[in-house]
Formats: structure tokens, sequence, C-alpha cells
């Protein structure tokens, strides 16, 4: 670090309270609250673990909520519609008739 111009020296080495992980499988949801609480400036890292799933819950509500509306993209490429909607697209009904 120090060849890149930054003072390690000034650097203050703590050990921060905060809740242990009792089990294998949630260490993603600890990484990403503790995240969350660091984001958020929090000068605590408490959380209640007493439920994980609720926790797994919050995290998929503030995902889902905060991305972007796909519902114009392709499901296929993942490129914007560019067709015109006002047209009658039938083309996909009579390929499913097909099948």
């Amino acid at each position: 670090m120090r060849k890149l111009g930054v003072n390690v020296s000034r650097w203050k080495c703590d050990a921060v309270a905060h809740p242990l992980q009792e089990d294998t499988t949630s260490c993603g949801v600890f990484a990403l609250k503790f995240a969350e609480h660091l984001l958020e400036g929090s000068s605590s890292l408490q959380f209640p673990t007493s439920n994980i799933d609720d926790l797994r819950r919050e995290i998929a509500t503030t995902i889902m909520t905060g991305s972007d509306d796909l519902s114009d993209l392709c499901h296929y490429c993942g490129e914007e519609d560019t067709f015109d909607k006002t047209e009658n697209v039938t083309w996909v009904s009579s390929i499913i008739g097909l099948l």
C-alpha cells in the first residue's frame, strides 16, 4: 500500500463486537448484513440473528425493490425489446400450437 501512496501507519486495527454465525449456511447473510451496517455508517454491527430466514427475506426484498424494471427485456438474450408493441404478435402462439 505504501507504493500506492497510502499512509497505512495511521490506520487503526480493532475488533468490533458482532454477532457470531452459529451454523454453516448463513455466511452470506452475515456478510451482507455487515456490509449494510458499514455502508450505513452504523457504529454497531449488531443485528438480530434469532431468525436467519427473516433476514434472508429482508435481503431479498431489498434487492428486488431496488432492482431495475426488466419487463421490457427479452428473456432469452437480455436485450431491450424493439418490436412495436401496438402490433399483434401472433408468431409465438403459432409456434406453441405446433408443439
